[in-house]
């Protein structure tokens, strides 16, 4: 076959460039020739076969320093490793199950382990909804985690974890209290973070600008991540987790919670909600005008924000 550059490469093997360049700089794989002119890498059928080895092995559980220097002795040790792994998740399951039959598994005791507190990343094409997870000292709580020594918690589902090799490998339980799936995370450092560390804040040093517009009290009505509104204010909703924002002459704001949380130390001025006293967010609002309704669309800045580095989604209210 004839010669690739590295685009047409990457297409070929389905990973992406940077992937291709990180695997030559760990000695993994090498052009099969290099242009002395123009510094162009190529590659040949040989390098796709070896790639395609190299995530073959990935997918088995293989670190990248491992699958550099494969040998049978090495593979011997691997399937010993598997088979150990295999009788801790039992014993794991074991465990849940039998927490699960005596209702032990509302809380577990925090005990320490210093090999997992910092940060991981989640290992390439690994189907889970969080890249990334921080370990923060004494098992403190960030949006929706915790920890103790061998689990996860993520709200209220504690998920058993093993590390080898700097993998943290997570078994994750679903709702019946069954491991379904298994995901790994690679350890990225050991720092003590706190979560002023980890969390995104907003500019919140806004002057006050009035807006008699948005004076008054605002019921909502839905919550959407679309930007089609017009669809979503047809499904009205009551049991939202925000129920009121109550919009002050003198800039501050009333945050009314399904829960009957009230918080009243957040601020507004023209076009903003302002919280500049615990979370340091700033929110978008506007009013729009649909079939001669005034609504107004609230940005909702929670833990998956702050956290997650997610889109924020939007509150809609209309005015009560």
């Amino acid at each position: 076959m004839k010669y690739l550059r590295i685009g047409d490469f990457s297409n070929a093997v389905g990973i992406s460039v940077k992937t291709i360049r990180f695997y030559e700089e760990k000695g993994l794989i090498k052009p099969t020739y290099i242009d002395k002119y123009t510094g162009y890498r190529y590659y040949d059928e040989k390098n796709i076969e070896q790639l395609l080895m190299i995530l073959q092995y990935k997918n088995m559980g293989f670190t990248l320093e491992e699958i550099k220097n494969i040998n049978p002795n090495l593979l011997v040790s691997k399937v010993e490793s598997l088979k150990d792994q295999i009788i801790n998740i039992k014993k794991n399951i074991n465990h849940i199950e039998s927490m699960i039959e005596k209702g032990e598994c509302s809380e577990l005791v925090f005990v320490n382990d210093d090999k997992v507190i910092g940060k991981w990343e989640l290992l390439e094409n690994e189907p889970f909804p969080f890249k990334e997870l921080y370990f923060l000292p004494n098992g403190k709580e960030y949006w929706v985690f915790s920890w103790t020594k061998g689990y996860l918690k993520i709200i209220d589902t504690y998920h058993p974890y093993e590390i080898q090799n700097d993998i943290l490998i997570l078994s994750v339980v679903d709702v019946n209290g069954v491991i379904g799936k298994i995901v790994k995370f690679r350890k990225i450092d050991n720092k003590e973070y706190s979560l002023d560390d980890i969390r995104q804040v907003d500019d919140v040093t806004y002057e006050f600008v009035n807006d008699g517009t948005v004076l008054g009290i605002w019921k909502t009505i839905a919550f959407t991540y679309s930007d089609d509104i017009g669809e979503v204010i047809k499904d009205k909703k009551d049991d939202l987790f925000l129920q009121r924002l109550i919009f002050c002459k003198d800039g501050k704001l009333i945050e009314d919670r399904i829960n009957g949380t009230i918080l009243n130390h957040l601020l507004w001025t023209n076009g903003k909600v302002i919280d500049n006293k615990y979370s340091m967010i700033s929110a978008k609002y506007e009013i729009v005008i649909i079939d001669n309704v005034e609504y107004l669309i609230y940005e909702w800045k929670s833990g998956d924000y702050i956290f997650g580095r997610r889109k924020p989604g939007k509150y809609i209210l209309i005015k009560e």
